[in-house]
């Protein structure tokens, strides 16, 4: 089913809901991945120090779930502000 089709089925508010939860859920899985290789396994790899990638992945998760959240932020108020009608009035003058 194509883009288009879903939008027109969930409607643009729900595909856009949808997009907040892969960008959060997918922020997580990178943190949990990280706390995973840093915590719970005890694999040694010639070359590699798996506990560091682990922490290097869990310090990227919360960044991007950090900057993720700073977004949505923005975005939800600056939605907000949009939400409001705006009229524009021109009055137009005649020398005569």
């Amino acid at each position: 089913m194509g883009q288009a089709r879903w939008e027109q089925r969930l409607g643009d508010h729900h595909t856009e809901r949808m997009g907040e939860l892969v960008g959060i859920g997918g922020c997580i899985l990178v943190f949990a991945g990280g706390a995973v290789l840093t915590f719970g396994v005890d694999w040694r790899l010639k070359g590699v120090d798996v506990p560091v990638v682990g922490v290097i992945l869990m310090i990227a998760g919360l960044i991007g779930l950090l900057a993720y959240c700073a977004v949505y932020r923005r975005r939800r108020l600056l939605g907000r502000l949009s939400d409001t009608e705006i009229v524009e009035e021109r009055r137009y003058h005649q020398d005569y």
